[in-house]
């Protein structure tokens, strides 16, 4: 096995070639961060995987410093075609990334309606993204090898996006679509890609029937929490906005995440706020579709909350919400108001010379400044506004602090 490095707008490439043909058999892309002397190739990762073996081991391409996105194909020219093909799309990190992703399948059936479309998640996404309406196949990647040589093409997807040096610029999607040499996202994108199955569905009105919630109420999800800290909405201000929906007689709200010891990760008990945390994912999931109306921060569920079709609002306080809503229909974005601290917003590349490291804490540690500017009145003015329910003269730009009191 050879390996070359290349120096291209920050970023660093390493390939791989066959001994044997000299055939480029796998590329991978490195962050600017990357130093390539830092690679660390394990033993199973050999030239006599290039050599034709049929599966690659799950646990090569490992890299010391960066994440590495590697594609099994050396080109793109599976998409130039007009005959059918089957492709494998891996992705086993990052559950919103994971839903970006998936809008692939879509995309091929909708170019290549005959082709076979497989997709690698970790066990505990599979049934959700079973869901997907045009996956053939779903793969757990904890199964050591994959056979990659089964499909024409197989991309692995993971780190994709910290590769691109312009990432903080170009939303999300946008980066997938062009890697892969195809063109518009929105065809993909401009409908539900996932769809609850009737069983689903099922179980989530049994559990919505054991809270006393019907569908007179008119449901309201929000995630209480986000896998990155700084990306949560802070405790009171989420507590602020859940009060300040409830003043609506006929409103109920879901409260979706993963409790924690944190205080806001801790879901609140007040009668007609309901907790639905640390439920598994596809009930999760299948609660969120039945909502009128999801608020989140950016999140995994953010983005499966779009991906089936649930008006959103979305909100976010480290990056500009475009990066992460721009082909989502049903997303109402809501970004935090500049705290004045100059490196607004922290993502944003024009702004910063590093990759959003320039984050700020409130004085108690428990978030970003960001999005303690995002007031809870304007969140609960844009919900009543997709229900049809904002009062007349209702003033968003108030900010306004709502409080629970006992019923």
């Amino acid at each position: 096995m050879e390996t070359q490095s290349t120096q291209d707008t920050g970023q660093q490439t390493l390939v791989m070639s066959d001994k044997k043909t000299g055939n480029i058999k796998m590329v991978g892309f490195f962050g600017n961060r990357a130093n390539l002397n830092n690679v660390m190739v394990p033993p199973n990762l050999n030239k006599d995987i290039f050599a034709g073996e049929k599966t690659l081991d799950m646990e090569g391409d490992v890299v010391r410093h960066g994440k590495v996105v590697s594609r099994f194909t050396p080109d793109i020219s599976i998409f130039k075609q007009q005959a059918p093909f089957s492709v494998l799309f891996m992705r086993h990190v990052g559950l919103g990334d994971a839903v970006i992703c998936a809008s692939l399948a879509r995309y091929v059936k909708k170019h290549w309606p005959d082709s076979w479309v497989a997709i690698s998640v970790p066990e505990k996404w599979g049934e959700l993204f079973e869901w997907i309406v045009d996956v053939d196949e779903v793969i757990d990647c904890i199964i050591r090898k994959i056979p990659v040589n089964k499909y024409d093409a197989a991309f692995r997807l993971d780190g994709i996006f910290d590769m691109q040096r312009d990432s903080a610029i170009t939303s999300r999607p946008a980066l997938l679509y062009r890697y892969l040499g195809l063109e518009n996202p929105a065809e993909a994108m401009d409908k539900p890609w996932f769809e609850v199955p009737a069983r689903n569905k099922n179980i989530a009105n049994n559990w919505m029937r054991e809270q006393g919630i019907n569908r007179t109420h008119r449901l309201v999800g929000i995630q209480i929490d986000s896998m990155a800290p700084l990306r949560s909405i802070p405790a009171d201000i989420r507590n602020s906005i859940i009060a300040g929906l409830l003043e609506d007689p006929t409103v109920k709200v879901i409260q979706f995440g993963l409790t924690t010891s944190a205080p806001s990760s801790r879901p609140l008990e007040f009668p007609g706020a309901y907790d639905a945390t640390n439920l598994k994912l596809p009930l999760t999931g299948a609660l969120m579709s039945m909502c009128d109306v999801m608020v989140a921060p950016d999140s995994g569920l953010m983005h499966l909350a779009c991906a089936l079709g649930v008006p959103t609002v979305a909100l976010f306080g480290t990056m500009p919400a475009r990066l992460r809503t721009e082909f989502y229909p049903t997303a109402h974005p809501i970004e935090a108001e500049d705290p004045g601290c100059g490196r607004f917003p922290c993502n944003d590349m024009a702004n910063n010379e590093g990759w959003g490291m320039n984050y700020c804490f409130d004085r108690e540690g428990h978030g970003s400044m960001c999005m303690r500017m995002i007031p809870a009145s304007k969140v609960v003015a844009k919900v009543w506004e997709i229900l049809g329910i904002l009062p007349e003269n209702f003033d968003a730009d108030e900010s306004r602090a709502y409080v629970l009191e006992p019923v």
